[in-house]
C-alpha cells in the first residue's frame, strides 16, 4: 500500500458494508466528517439489512448516507448490490475521483482494481484484523474505523508510578515478538494472509504503545527478521510480498507470555463487572486503583501505562472504552461480543424462553451486547 494524501478538491463516494465493519454512533460521525473534510462527498451509501437495524439507520440518515437494503437472507447481497452501486456510480458521476470503501472484504478485489486503472484513488476503512490483505494493498489511504473515535484518554495522576526499573530491552523484545504470533495467529483466524506489511497494521491496531524503534530496530522489517531468527515466526517469499507464517511449536517463554496476557485481560473484565456488580465508578482512577489491588501487573506484561494495558485490551475487544462529559474522564466497560454471548444463549435459551425457543440470529445478539454496554450492565 503506498499511502499519499487524497488528491486536493477531491470529488468522494463513500461505500459502507455495515455488516463487514462498524462501530458506534460518535465513531460514524467522526468518520464522515473526515470524509468531508477531505473534499465534496458526491454520495455516500450504507449497504445493510435496515429492518434489523433501524437506529443506526436513523442515526446514518441524520449524517448524510443513502440506506441500501439488502435482506439479511441472501449470501453475499451486500457485496453483489455495493458492487452494482459502485459500477453505477462510476458511469453516472464520472467527476467522483476518490472512492471510500468502508469494507475489508476481500470479494472487492477485482472491482478495486478496475477503480484504481481508472485512475481514481482509493481510501480504505476497515477492522485491519479482518481485511483482505490484497485489498490493502490496492488502497492509496488506510483507516482502521477506531481510528475514528479520537478519545481524549490520558494517564490518571493518581495511578502510582512504579517504583522498580522496567524490564530489560530483550525481555521486551520478546513479549513484543509474542504480540507479532498473535498477530499472524488472529490474521489465519479470520482467514485472511498475513503479508509481512499488513501485520504491520494489525500489530499497530491490536498494540497502540507499539513501535519497533523504542525496541532498538530501526524499521519493522528488520523486528520481524530478529524475530525469525529467535524462532518466533518464519517468513516465506521476497518482499514485498513476504507472508508470515508461525512455528509448529512454541517455545515454553511464548507460552508463559500469552497465558500471562490472556489473564490479565480476563482479569480486567472480572474487575469491570463487580464494580458494575456494586454500583461502582469504572473511570480510570477506579480502575486503577482495583487493577493494583489485584495484582495485575501490566508493566511486567510489557505495558508503560494503565493506558495502554487499557487500549490494547479495547483493541481486543474485550473492553469498551466510553467518552464522558465527566471530570473523571472517560469510563471502561466490559465489551460482550457475539461469540461470548452465544454460548450463554445455547445454555440458557430454554431455560428463559421456553423449550421452543432457538438461540437467535447474530445480529440480535450484538444487539443485546449493545443494551448490555447502554445500561452499564453484565450477564452475572
Amino acid at each position: 500500500m503506498q499511502v499519499s494524501e487524497v488528491p486536493k478538491g477531491a470529488q468522494i463516494a463513500v461505500f459502507w458494508d455495515i455488516e463487514n465493519v462498524h462501530d458506534d454512533f460518535r465513531t460514524h460521525e467522526n468518520m464522515m466528517k473526515e470524509f468531508r473534510e477531505a473534499g465534496r462527498v458526491v454520495r455516500s451509501y450504507a449497504f445493510a439489512d435496515w429492518d434489523s437495524r433501524r437506529r443506526m439507520g436513523e442515526h446514518l440518515l441524520k449524517v448524510g448516507f443513502d440506506l441500501i437494503h439488502v435482506p439479511s437472507d441472501m449470501q453475499n447481497a451486500s457485496d453483489i448490490k455495493m458492487g452494482d452501486y459502485i459500477i453505477e456510480h462510476m458511469n453516472r458521476y464520472p467527476e467522483t475521483n476518490c472512492y471510500v470503501l468502508v469494507t475489508g472484504d476481500g470479494d472487492f478485489l477485482v472491482l478495486t482494481g478496475i477503480l484504481k486503472m481508472r485512475g481514481h484513488y482509493i481510501w480504505l476503512v476497515s477492522n485491519p484484523l479482518y481485511t483482505s490483505a490484497e485489498l490493502s494493498s490496492l488502497a492509496d489511504k488506510y483507516n482502521d474505523m477506531k481510528s475514528f473515535r479520537r478519545l481524549a484518554f490520558e494517564e490518571p495522576e493518581t495511578v502510582e508510578k512504579r517504583a522498580k526499573p522496567m524490564q530489560s530491552r530483550s525481555d521486551r523484545r520478546a513479549r513484543a515478538a509474542v504480540r507479532l504470533q498473535e498477530t499472524v495467529s488472529k490474521i489465519l483466524e479470520a482467514e485472511n494472509k498475513p503479508g509481512i506489511g499488513w501485520a504491520k497494521h494489525v500489530m499497530v491496531s491490536l498494540n497502540p504503545d507499539f513501535d519497533e524503534r523504542d525496541l532498538g530496530f530501526e524499521s519493522w522489517k528488520d523486528f520481524v527478521d530478529w524475530a525469525e531468527k529467535k524462532g518466533y515466526v518464519i517468513q516465506e517469499g521476497d518482499m514485498p510480498g513476504t507472508i508470515l507464517r508461525l512455528p509448529p511449536t512454541r517455545s515454553v517463554e511464548s507460552s508463559r507470555y500469552s497465558d500471562e496476557n490472556s489473564r490479565a485481560f480476563q482479569k480486567l473484565i472480572d474487575i469491570l463487572e463487580k464494580c458494575l456488580e456494586k454500583n461502582k465508578d469504572t473511570n480510570l482512577v477506579t480502575l486503577g486503583q482495583e487493577v493494583k489491588s489485584e495484582g495485575i501487573d501490566y508493566h511486567d506484561l510489557g505495558y508503560s501505562r494503565l493506558t495502554d494495558f487499557v487500549s490494547s485490551a479495547e483493541k481486543r475487544e474485550f473492553v469498551r472504552i466510553i467518552p464522558t462529559d465527566e471530570e473523571s474522564g472517560p469510563i471502561v466497560l466490559p465489551n460482550y461480543r457475539v461469540e461470548d454471548l452465544k454460548p450463554w444463549f445455547r445454555n440458557n435459551v430454554t431455560k428463559y424462553f421456553g423449550k421452543k425457543a432457538k438461540v437467535p440470529k447474530d445480529i440480535f445478539i450484538e444487539k443485546i451486547g449493545q443494551l448490555l454496554l447502554d445500561n452499564r450492565i453484565t450477564l452475572n
